[in-house]
């Protein structure tokens, strides 16, 4: 479609592209809705049953990986821990900007006394069991608590 809409010179940047192809391919779209987009495909050159036709819905590219070019999926576990530890820190980055531009307003505001403020960002983990006190990002990296309890 986007090429489609490139050749016939009219815009193709993403949104536009977004927009045209949920026009015409989404279920919930009306058909007065999805034939003025056609129409307006069409009078800007473009052949819309051919583009269309050259849809492939994600479904078919993924039978076709799977079942012809033997193709799989890689193996979601490996680095799960890594992942997981990579999310917790971006969060605990966004957690630490978001207090400091708090504090820095309220200070501002003159609701919170002007002093050099140093905030700790810290999400820590204790073992039920046998009272130990981890970072999460240890507990993550270490397979857990050590003290033998299940």
């Amino acid at each position: 479609l986007e090429a489609a809409m490139r050749d016939a010179g009219s815009s193709a940047v993403e949104s536009d592209v977004a927009s045209a192809y949920a026009a015409l391919t989404d279920e919930e779209t009306g058909s007065a809705d999805r034939m003025r987009k056609r129409r307006d495909l069409e009078q800007a050159g473009i052949d819309v049953d051919a583009v269309l036709d050259d849809f492939v819905t994600h479904q078919a590219v993924h039978t076709y990986l799977t079942s012809y070019r033997e193709a799989e999926l890689p193996d979601r576990s490996e680095g799960r821990v890594d992942r997981k530890l990579e999310t917790l820190e971006r969060l605990q980055g966004r957690t630490a900007a978001v207090t400091e531009s708090t504090v820095e307003s309220l200070v501002e505001a003159g609701e919170l006394t002007d002093h050099d403020y140093e905030l700790l960002i810290d999400v820590r983990a204790i073992c039920p069991d046998c009272g130990s006190d981890y970072a999460v990002s240890d507990l993550l990296r270490s397979g857990g608590c050590d003290c033998g309890e299940p």
